[in-house]
């Protein structure tokens, strides 16, 4: 149908765990697809790849890079089961410079390091997840040029986020999303543990729905990892902009102006640790009724 060498098609699927993908199905939709005006339709194929999702997801960014504008498109799928490594999602980008094989993939496994691994609606991860970065067009860079690795990485990067940050908001019976921010941790990888260690927590999430500024959630969140370094004395909490614990002691005076932080529908838990030079930030949501109700019923 489409001409191509087996290895040059990537098949991917999610859905019910055991259940195979109906090839037959597939085929006879894809060969419909390609006879009609609308192949290329990335709206399309962005409602196409839905499941559970309650909205599409789609980025598109543009940049000047070496003196070259340089684009990224991307579009992505999940809802629930979505946790590092990678969850239910599927996500697709496409840059519009070609780009050497081995960088491509060092920028990609960076930016998924701090995108679609730093999400999570459930904690819960899947039997199929997959996501590809295309290195297409005829535009010309010059990689040999320091310059260009950089703002080629931040962009690539960006776009990760965006798509990981939709699918947080779009969690199975979300209301809001929450973002986590870990700050001045001893190590990356510690600081990316005690992120999703808080965005994972049921107790934090739940207060999250339930707009109750409980500190003590976050800082149990933060601390109940045995191998990451945490001093109690020396953290800082926030709920957005108002802390509510000072290095080993609560701030009582903070909590109804805490209220208003968790009003909205973004939310937004600093962790201060003050230790080291370290910052991570992980995606997710709050848990409410719906999710039990949609995941009950599931199969």
């Amino acid at each position: 149908l489409l001409a191509l060498e087996p290895e040059q098609v990537a098949v991917a699927s999610t859905g019910i765990i055991g259940v195979q993908l109906p090839m037959e199905t597939l085929l006879t939709g894809l060969d419909s697809l390609l006879r009609q005006p609308r192949a290329q339709d990335g709206v399309g194929a962005a409602e196409a790849i839905m499941t559970t999702d309650l909205v599409r997801k789609e980025v598109f960014l543009e940049r000047q890079i070496g003196g070259t504008s340089v684009a990224i498109a991307g579009m992505a799928k999940g809802s629930g089961m979505i946790a590092p490594n990678m969850g239910t999602m599927l996500a697709y980008l496409a840059l519009s410079v070609p780009v050497p094989q081995e960088l491509l993939q060092e920028l990609f496994a960076e930016a998924c390091d701090a995108s679609f691994n730093m999400v999570s609606v459930d904690s819960d991860t899947s039997t199929s997840d997959m996501a590809l970065l295309f290195a297409t067009g005829n535009q010309v860079l010059s990689f040999d040029r320091l310059d260009i690795r950089a703002p080629l990485a931040a962009l690539v990067t960006e776009a990760c986020v965006e798509l990981a940050k939709m699918i947080a908001r779009d969690g199975e019976g979300a209301e809001k999303l929450i973002e986590v921010r870990v700050r001045n941790a001893t190590t990356l990888p510690e600081a990316r543990r005690i992120a999703l260690n808080i965005v994972n927590s049921p107790l934090v999430k739940t207060a999250v729905h339930g707009g109750d500024p409980n500190w003590g959630r976050i800082a149990m969140a933060v601390g109940k990892d045995p191998s990451v370094t945490v001093d109690p004395d020396r953290v800082d909490l926030f709920f957005g902009n108002e802390q509510v614990f000072r290095q080993g002691a609560p701030l009582p005076q903070a909590r109804e102006r805490v209220r208003k932080e968790l009003a909205g529908p973004e939310v937004i838990i600093t962790a201060d640790l003050n230790l080291g030079a370290a910052d991570a930030v992980a995606w997710g949501c709050d848990l409410t009724k719906r999710y039990v109700d949609i995941n009950v019923d599931y199969s």
